[in-house]
């Protein structure tokens, strides 16, 4: 079965209930959206899995266009949480 894969993010206002317009996130060729979250400044954040590891990258919430801020190396390991999170998630194991 395979893995639904998106580049599209709806953003939803939860003080007004308001959901804002469908943003396209410009990644590059072959990349997809696989964690969404939050940076300290309150700005929009996608993490996308590359064959090294892991990229991660600001979105802009009105454009979709993509800076990258880092790129992290995948650790030789079957399972590994990434830094920053709390638990393990499905979509970083290694195939």
């Amino acid at each position: 079965m395979l893995k639904p894969r998106y580049r599209k993010v709806r953003l939803l206002n939860l003080r007004t209930g308001r959901a804002g317009a469908v943003v396209k996130a410009k990644l590059p060729r072959g990349q997809y959206i696989d964690d969404i979250d939050f940076d300290r400044s309150k700005r929009l954040v996608v993490r996308s899995k590359v064959a090294t590891g892991v990229a991660v990258y600001q979105v802009s919430r009105k454009t979709g266009a993509v800076r990258l801020l880092r790129k992290i190396k995948r650790p030789d390991v079957a399972m590994w949480v990434l830094p920053g999170d709390e638990s393990y998630e499905p979509w970083t194991l290694r195939k």
